[in-house]
């Protein structure tokens, strides 16, 4: 079987027949794509460590009839800090779970990689998840093709200028002016903050995430929308969202 090699990072696994393991990983040349990593269930095996959700890691894989092989797995990065804290871990299982459900098997991005990488280290290194999880999803749908309108109406085009607020519909994807708005069924409110700090998520740096604030109102705002928008356009729930949602209450 030929083989080749993969920098990926670890977006799910399952257990597979007796002693296997079923990833699905996203590599930074394959995008997302599935593999077997062969008696890695077993404790002695030299595939454990880099074989768990979230690992970064260096891969040697052969190609199978239905699903590669892993025949090598060194760790890269396991981000052990993730696993510190409840937050941390469920909004880094989260920004796995929205990659992996915004795209195809095989359809690479490096920058959608880079990305999610990006994320994980931010995560893991700061304090501020919520802004990470909302910075991720802004930019992980614009490199997807699912980019919220933010700027002129969806319906008639008329621009919004960055002090209005305006409607939001997550149906149309994007904002909708006071007249266009008018009869529209599960629209939201789209403070002017809110939009204008959705436009700055957008172009972010991940060394300026700290700069980034929202008062408590906008950033639950900020949330509702940004979940609807998502949960429209793959036409589900993510199941990760339940455990952040739990936590935002309590």
């Amino acid at each position: 079987m030929p083989l080749y090699r993969s920098t990926a990072i670890v977006l799910r696994r399952r257990q597979f027949e007796e002693t296997d393991k079923l990833l699905v990983l996203y590599g930074r040349e394959q995008g997302k794509f599935s593999a077997i990593a062969k008696g890695a269930r077993r404790a002695q095996s030299r595939l454990v460590g880099a074989t768990e959700p979230l690992v970064y890691a260096r891969l040697q894989l052969a190609t199978g009839r239905n699903l590669d092989i892993i025949t090598e797995a060194t760790p890269r990065h396991t981000f052990a800090g993730l696993r510190t804290s409840a937050s941390k871990i469920e909004y880094a299982l989260y920004l796995a779970e929205l990659t992996e459900a915004l795209v195809d098997e095989r359809q690479a991005s490096e920058e959608l990689f880079d990305l999610l990488l990006s994320s994980l280290y931010l995560l893991e290194n700061r304090s501020c998840e919520e802004t990470v999880g909302r910075r991720f999803e802004m930019q992980a749908l614009d490199l997807t093709g699912y980019s919220p309108e933010l700027s002129r109406c969806v319906v008639c085009r008329a621009v919004r200028p960055p002090e209005r607020p305006a409607s939001y519909s997550p149906a149309h994807g994007g904002i909708l002016c006071n007249r266009c708005s008018t009869g529209q069924q599960e629209i939201l409110a789209g403070p002017s903050g809110v939009l204008e700090g959705m436009r700055c998520l957008l172009t972010l740096p991940a060394h300026e995430i700290d700069s980034f604030s929202l008062s408590a109102p906008d950033q639950r705002s900020l949330r509702r929308i940004l979940r609807a928008h998502i949960s429209y356009h793959l036409e589900r729930d993510l199941k990760s969202v339940k455990a952040i949602e739990r936590d935002e209450e309590d």
